[in-house]
């Protein structure tokens, strides 16, 4: 609808250029004629056959600009399009929002994108023309970047403002597409993500890329840092220098694992130490197969009815189990409750004392796995029902 635009100006201009034309010919040539030569009436014939000849060449080339479509002006086409799509009661910001539709269709923006695609963003954030402005700056499709809107104006004028300096550092078309190769995604699910990690956009392009460059060089999968994007907005010495220690400990790499704390991070590699004297070169499940004498496959069966096993790590599985063994349990009894890993030591020793003091014989693998409610009722009725023996 909005391409006759062109074809209109064009005609307009013809028509008023055809007319100025004719109409300086015209008075050419009444000027020419020489007054002493003919008589009033010679005169008067001759200004009625210029006059006809005149009329007669207007309406010979405007049946020919016939042909062209005269559409509505842009604005018009604008206002009565917004009135369809949207009802705003206030003057000023329906103004603000017509001159965003306007500027949307400047850029190339369809009325079906600027219905689907925009508007919503541009109500429900109430962005202004000059934050719609910034995002032409980004030089990527306008329509897609609509989720940028809810970003600060000051994020959105710094990540404009980098837009124009990349262009001299990047070897694509714009940082979007960048960020969109190197964490394989694509710029449909990115740009979200974005709208909650200015700081991607913001950055200076060359810290953006030593970034990205140390995470790839560590060997952290792109779907790990894509979940963690925060991981960005710390130092890089901070990331080399965790990355270094964790590479040495062979711990596997996570984001999290870069921006923990200090303390945290250290009991991290403490026990990636003691998993590795625990296991001997050994994996979990052929570890877990000696200790509880049994097969691999029936290990792997276990371990997919109890999901929980897979994140429990192996420091805890060797405390638990030297427990269990030490206090006259069997691995068969241990195989028939794999919950039993889920409790802490100190939860499974306390509860063990506490039955202990009511019988002389071990509890069951049952009573040591209950939840903690259960245990109190349990150990209620057990203490209660020793004092009526002893009161018979």
């Amino acid at each position: 609808m909005l391409k006759t635009q062109p074809i209109l100006i064009i005609t307009c201009n013809v028509r008023n250029n055809l007319i100025k034309s004719t109409f300086r010919s015209f008075s050419q040539t009444i000027c020419k004629s020489k007054p002493n030569t003919f008589s009033t009436s010679v005169k008067y014939k001759c200004l009625l056959q210029q006059a006809s000849t005149f009329s007669a060449t207007q309406r010979a080339w405007l049946s020919k600009l016939t042909s062209v479509s005269l559409t509505k002006d842009p604005p018009s086409i604008a206002d009565s399009f917004l009135d369809e799509v949207v009802n705003i009661d206030d003057p000023e910001r329906r103004d603000e929002v017509l001159n965003i539709v306007k500027l949307l269709i400047s850029h190339g923006c369809s009325e079906d994108e600027i219905k689907t695609k925009c508007l919503h963003y541009i109500i429900s954030t109430h962005s202004s023309y000059f934050k719609v402005k910034l995002l032409t700056d980004l030089h990527f499709n306008i329509a897609m970047l609509m989720p940028l809107l809810s970003c600060h104006i000051i994020s959105l004028r710094s990540a404009a403002r980098h837009a124009r300096r990349d262009n001299n550092n990047i070897d694509f078309s714009n940082r979007i597409e960048y960020l969109s190769h190197n964490l394989e995604v694509k710029p449909a699910d990115l740009i979200p993500m974005l709208s909650k990690h200015p700081s991607l956009l913001t950055m200076p392009f060359k810290r953006l890329h030593y970034k990205m460059t140390i995470l790839k060089q560590a060997q952290i999968s792109s779907e790990y840092i894509v979940k963690d994007l925060w991981i960005f907005n710390y130092n890089e010495k901070l990331l080399e220098n965790r990355i270094s220690a964790a590479l040495k400990a062979n711990v596997e790499l996570k984001p999290w694992m870069l921006r923990c704390s200090k303390k945290f991070f250290e009991s991290i590699l403490s026990k990636q130490a003691q998993t590795q004297d625990i296991l001997k070169g050994d994996d979990e499940i052929s570890y877990l197969a000696k200790k509880l004498d049994c097969s691999e496959d029936y290990i792997k069966v276990m371990m997919e009815k109890n999901k929980l096993l897979k994140t429990i790590n192996i420091p805890k599985l060797e405390q638990v189990l030297n427990f269990l063994y030490e206090k006259g349990y069997t691995p068969q009894e241990v195989r028939l409750f794999p919950r039993v890993f889920c409790s802490s030591v100190q939860t499974l020793s306390k509860r063990f004392e506490e039955f202990r003091k009511l019988k002389t014989t071990l509890p069951t693998m049952s009573q040591l796995c209950i939840s903690s409610k259960n245990f109190e009722n349990t150990r209620t009725k057990k203490s209660s029902s020793e004092k009526k023996e002893t009161e018979l």
